[in-house]
């Protein structure tokens, strides 16, 4: 199972950095383009924080969350400077933002779930 989580992270993180290489003009026939952009960063980073939250273990719940978030940090950087290189978009920090808060949000209710599931830290 820990293995298939671990492929999962890295194909779905690869997923999200593919999907950055989209140029602008096939994005922009969304409707409420702005709000379903926020929208989009934030459950694709709130379902990559809950792959790495379950898949991390052996450390202290509180250890992990911060390393999760932190890696998250790190990769909606990555996302974004790969997006600067796509015909049409650019970098938004307050994409980048949304990318931290959805793992934050995926972490949270990861951790609230499983909390009677996780040994004791």
């Amino acid at each position: 199972m820990k293995k298939l989580l671990k492929y999962l992270i890295y194909l779905y993180t690869l997923l999200i950095f593919t999907i950055s290489f989209l140029p602008s003009s096939e994005l922009e026939e969304i409707p409420f383009r702005l709000l379903w952009d926020k929208l989009m960063h934030t459950v694709e980073y709130f379902i990559w924080g809950v792959f790495a939250f379950i898949f991390v273990d052996g450390v202290d719940s509180r250890d992990r969350a911060f390393g999760v978030v932190l890696v998250a940090a790190f990769v909606g950087a990555i996302d974004e400077g790969i997006q600067s290189t796509s015909a049409g978009r650019c970098v938004d920090i307050w994409d980048w933002c949304v990318d931290v808060f959805g793992a934050f949000l995926g972490i949270t209710i990861s951790y609230l779930f499983a909390k009677p599931f996780l040994r004791p830290d």
